[in-house]
C-alpha cells in the first residue's frame, strides 16, 4: 500500500528518568535490575536517564562502575551541582 509505514522496521524509543541523591549502596542494584528487566525489549531503543540531585555520598562514581554496555540500552547522566529537589530534577 502507498504511503503507508511498516513500524515493526523502525526502532521506538523510551527514555526513563531517575532522580537520585545520595543512593551510593542502590544504584548499582537498580541499575542491574533494571537492565535485566529492560534488555528483554527488543523493538525499543531504551535510555536510562540518572539525575544526580547534588549527591555527597559518591552516588555518582558507584552508578559509573556498575554501567556496562548493552544492546539496546543507553545510559546518560546528569549532575546538579546542589541539591534540588525531585521535580527539578526530573525537570533537569
Amino acid at each position: 500500500m502507498s504511503g503507508t509505514t511498516n513500524c515493526s522496521l523502525h526502532y521506538r524509543s523510551v527514555s526513563v528518568i531517575i532522580p537520585f541523591y545520595n543512593e551510593y549502596e542502590n544504584l548499582p542494584i537498580l541499575h542491574r535490575e533494571l537492565g535485566s528487566s529492560l534488555k528483554t525489549i527488543k523493538d525499543h531503543q531504551i535510555e536510562l536517564v540518572y539525575v544526580d540531585d547534588g549527591s555527597t555520598d559518591n552516588s555518582e562514581k558507584a552508578l559509573e562502575d556498575s554501567i556496562d554496555s548493552q544492546d539496546n540500552i543507553q545510559c546518560r547522566l546528569i549532575t546538579l551541582n546542589s541539591n534540588c529537589g525531585l521535580s527539578t530534577a526530573l525537570w533537569a
